[in-house]
């Protein structure tokens, strides 16, 4: 979890959230994803800190069922599905597309209809321009992902 100096801004833990025993945290500068079963009473590690995906740089991220990640994939403009076996697939979006330029945030739909739904807030390429010149305003995309 600790930073990485040598890329300038110290930035560690870009994410975090927990669910049921686990806490799930991205580190962006390092591009992965991880977790760690916990204490929930207390908040201390009870087992092995898991790499469960790199090479993604993960703004944010959501957690399915099965503590599934569901990761903002940033200056990919890109949601990946992120599996605890350390599988992960591409489910929306690709590298230089406008559909989700600079996906920053992700959440599930709250109510029974939409738990399925997966919202994904974009910057708009406003700071990474997806061909160096294009931008676009923000926006919130839904995903399907059928679970």
């Amino acid at each position: 979890m600790a930073a990485n100096h040598d890329m300038g801004l110290l930035l560690e833990v870009n994410g975090l959230k927990i669910v049921n025993e686990y806490m799930y945290y991205s580190n962006s500068p390092e591009h992965i994803f991880c977790r760690v079963q916990i204490d929930t009473h207390t908040g201390r590690a009870l087992g092995p800190y898991e790499v469960i995906s790199h090479d993604i740089l993960a703004d944010d991220f959501a957690i399915g069922l099965h503590g599934v990640g569901y990761l903002a994939g940033l200056v990919d403009d890109v949601v990946i599905r992120a599996f605890p076996n350390r599988y992960h697939e591409l489910i929306a979006g690709l590298k230089g597309s406008m559909d989700l330029m600079t996906a920053t945030s992700a959440a599930f739909g709250r109510t029974q209809r939409y738990r399925n739904v997966l919202y994904i807030t974009t910057g708009g390429g406003t700071k990474l321009p997806v061909d160096d010149t294009s931008t676009r305003g923000g926006k919130v995309m839904a995903v399907s992902v059928g679970f």
